[in-house]
């Protein structure tokens, strides 16, 4: 009787996977279905990946079932293939967690996971692992998770920045400092940054696309939500607006003032990191010789918890050459209280002290 039970069940879910079902909104009543419960969004090259994942048994009696996981670019394996042999009893879930190193990918590679209940292959769950050396895709974020245009779940490999040592250029730097006074000759540039307001109109933005020393400039802004289902969710959102928005044309300066958000959301410090090495780093490579760092802002509330934040733009900067301008000193004395916005006279200020200095660092 158990025997017949189970193999009606095993019947029912290689229908229901044959039919699509597992992708559907009834997932929830198949009878055994592999999850996914983590998988990063980005990582370092030289990193390993990691996925986390179960399997759920909706019947009542223990059922033996394999995971068969692997990375692949194209037609050959990327690391070894891993066989999970799983026997999670009636109404439980059991895990699995599988790694593979990643160095150098040069070619996006696809991560597959398949669960096979008997002989049947009742449910397969895809990602792509693109290298960032590559031109970046076009992303979106869908239940916190970067998705491609194909809406393949996407894992983001991220090239680490090194900074060419100083001696290297000496020569070039002191010429180019005596010609220009070491600023930056831009005819075309990009502004970056969080909107930090319900609306456009009310936000620092509208002021600086106003500026006339600003009309050479192209804006990205991003509203993020009041609330966030998972702590990455502000960065990746601006990642994403990055990808669709700021890689379709070159620019010789980009402004990124990114960060202010975070501490709101308690965004994972690396996962912030490692977002904003890679936009810089895909700029750069798209021909924008110079990249200008904004440090984060805060209200007196979060200005402890702003500062890590602060501390990766530099570190990151640092790694990228690139210069950084702090206006949270300017943005305090404006009186930019408890609110998430920071007001009439904080927006003014901040506006202000951003225009002053672009007009510092640019030439006419």
């Amino acid at each position: 009787m158990v025997l017949c039970r189970t193999t009606c069940w095993l019947r029912i879910a290689a229908a229901l996977a044959a039919a699509g079902a597992f992708c559907a909104p009834a997932q929830a009543a198949a009878p055994v279905t592999l999850r996914i419960d983590y998988l990063p969004n980005l990582i370092y090259d030289g990193e390993k990946l990691t996925l986390c994942g179960s399997v759920v048994n909706r019947t009542t009696d223990t059922v033996r079932v394999r995971v068969s996981c692997s990375l692949r670019v194209g037609q050959s394996p990327l690391g070894k293939a891993v066989d999970n042999d799983l026997a999670p009893a009636g109404g439980k879930e059991q895990r699995f967690e599988v790694t593979w190193p990643i160095k150098d990918l040069d070619r996006p590679a696809t991560l597959s996971a398949v669960l096979t209940v008997g002989s049947a292959a009742v449910q397969a769950e895809t990602a792509t692992v693109h290298p960032s050396a590559l031109g970046l895709p076009e992303l979106d974020l869908v239940d916190d998770y970067l998705v491609d245009h194909k809406g393949d779940r996407a894992v983001l490999v991220v090239r680490r920045q090194i900074r060419e040592r100083e001696t290297k250029w000496a020569v070039v730097k002191l010429v180019r400092r005596a010609v220009s006074g070491d600023k930056i000759d831009s005819a075309s540039a990009l502004f970056v940054g969080d909107l930090l307001a319900d609306d456009a109109a009310s936000s620092y933005v509208s002021r600086l696309r106003a500026d006339k020393q600003m009309d050479r400039f192209s804006f990205l802004t991003v509203r993020h939500p009041s609330d966030s289902a998972r702590a990455g969710c502000a960065v990746l959102r601006t990642l994403c607006r990055f990808s669709k928005a700021a890689l379709k044309r070159r620019y010789d300066l980009a402004l990124l003032f990114i960060g202010s958000d975070e501490a709101r959301f308690g965004t994972d410090v690396e996962e912030f990191r490692k977002a904003i090495d890679l936009m810089s780093g895909q700029i750069k490579a798209r021909g924008c010789q110079h990249v200008v760092f904004i440090s984060p802002v805060a209200p007196r509330r979060l200005a402890a918890r702003i500062e890590r934040y602060r501390r990766v733009v530099e570190s990151v900067a640092h790694a990228a050459d690139a210069k950084v301008f702090d206006p949270q000193p300017v943005v305090a004395r404006a009186g930019w209280g408890r609110g998430r916005a920071p007001g009439p006279e904080g927006g003014r200020a901040l506006s202000e002290s951003i225009v002053k200095f672009v007009k510092a660092i640019t030439s006419k």
